[in-house]
C-alpha cells in the first residue's frame, strides 16, 4: 500500500490496492461499522476541489446511492476528508470485460448473455435522468455469481477535461468516447448509446473499433473514420442483424441511432428470441434506416418467433 495513506480512512482500514485511473486510486477496505468489504476510491485534490466535477459527481453519486438495480453496482456514500473526495462502493469480485476481451470474441449468444443485462441496467439509469458518460469494458464486471453490473456512474470527466492540467488521457479510454464528447457537446443518453456500441464492438471482435497512437487520432477515428462492418460478415461472420446493430449503435449523428435504451433493450432480447428460438433472420435483409423501423423489425422477429413456436408445437 502506498506509504503516504493511512492505514485507516474513517472506518476503513484499506487493505489491497485495487488499482489507479484519472479519477483516482481504487482500494479494497473493511468497513467496521457495517462489516463488510467495500470498494474506496480516493479522488485526487484537483479532481475534488474542481466546483464543476464536484457538483456533477455528488448530485449524481446521492441519485445513485438511493436507486437499486441488480444491474448496477451500488453506491453507498460519499465523504469529504483531508480536501479529498472518498467514494465508498459496492465490492463486486468478479471479471471485467476488459479482461474478457483478451481472451477472444465472444460468440453471439455469449455477446447478447453479456449484452442484455448491461443494457437493463443503463436503462434504469437513464430512467433515473442519469448518464455514465463514461462507459468502457473496464467498468463492466460479470460478478463470481454470473450477474453483469456496470459500474462508475458520476466519475465522468468530460466537462471538466480542458481544465486538468496534472492528469494525463490515457488512451484506452478515448476509444469509447462519443461523437458528442470529441466535439465538446453535451452528453446525453444517446451518446451512452454510442459509447456501448464501441464496447459491443470490442466484444464481438477482441479488437477496439477506434485506434490511434495518440489522442488527437483515436478522436480523428470516431469523427471521421469509417469503420469497415463488411469484416464483421467476412472474418467475424457475424449474422446480419449484429452487424446492423453495431451499425446503428455507432452511427455518427445521435438521430440515426437507438432513441433509447428501451428501444435497444428490445432488440437485443429479440435477437436472443432468434439463437433460443432458431427462427429465421431474413427480414433483418431489409435494411432499416432509423432506430424506429429497427424496432419494428424487432418487434416483428418476435411474432415470429412466437408463430414458429406455437406452429411447432401444435405439430407434434
Amino acid at each position: 500500500m502506498d506509504q503516504s495513506l493511512p492505514s485507516q480512512i474513517l472506518q476503513y482500514a484499506l487493505a489491497e490496492k485495487l488499482g489507479e485511473n484519472r479519477v483516482g486510486e481504487i482500494y479494497q477496505a473493511w468497513d467496521s461499522t457495517m462489516e463488510r468489504i467495500v470498494v474506496l476510491r480516493l479522488v485526487p485534490a484537483e479532481l475534488s476541489s474542481n466546483r464543476v466535477f464536484r457538483t456533477q459527481c455528488l448530485s449524481t453519486l446521492r441519485t445513485m446511492a438511493g436507486m437499486a438495480h441488480a444491474n448496477i453496482g451500488g453506491v453507498f456514500s460519499a465523504t469529504e476528508v483531508d480536501g479529498k473526495l472518498v467514494i465508498v462502493l459496492e465490492y463486486i469480485p468478479g471479471t471485467t470485460l476488459k479482461e474478457m476481451i483478451t481472451s477472444g470474441p465472444l460468440d453471439n449468444v455469449e455477446f447478447l448473455r453479456i449484452a442484455i443485462p448491461i443494457i437493463r441496467g443503463l436503462k434504469y439509469a437513464h430512467e433515473h435522468g442519469i448518464v455514465h458518460g463514461n462507459i468502457r469494458p473496464s467498468n463492466i464486471i460479470i460478478a463470481e455469481d454470473g450477474v453483469v453490473k456496470l459500474m462508475d456512474f458520476g466519475l465522468s470527466l468530460h466537462i471538466v477535461e480542458e481544465s486538468l492540467s496534472s492528469i494525463d488521457t490515457d488512451l484506452r479510454v478515448v476509444r469509447y468516447r462519443s461523437v458528442e464528447h470529441v466535439l465538446n457537446s453535451d452528453i446525453t443518453p444517446t451518446s451512452d448509446i454510442f459509447s456501448i456500441g464501441a464496447v459491443f464492438w470490442e466484444l464481438l471482435t477482441s479488437k477496439p473499433a477506434f485506434v490511434g497512437n495518440s489522442v488527437q487520432e483515436i478522436e480523428d477515428a470516431i469523427l471521421n473514420g469509417r469503420l469497415d462492418f463488411n469484416l464483421l460478415y467476412t472474418k467475424y461472420k457475424l449474422p446480419g442483424d449484429t452487424v446492423l446493430l453495431l451499425e446503428n449503435l455507432l452511427a455518427r449523428k445521435p438521430d440515426d441511432r437507438f432513441s433509447s435504451t428501451n428501444e435497444l433493450l428490445v432488440t437485443l432480447e429479440a435477437m436472443q428470441s432468434f439463437e433460443e428460438g432458431n427462427a429465421t433472420r431474413t427480414f433483418f435483409h431489409v435494411r432499416p434506416s432509423t432506430p424506429r423501423q429497427y424496432l419494428l423489425l424487432s418487434l416483428l422477429a418476435v411474432l415470429m418467433v412466437i408463430l414458429w413456436l406455437v406452429l411447432t408445437t401444435v405439430g407434434r
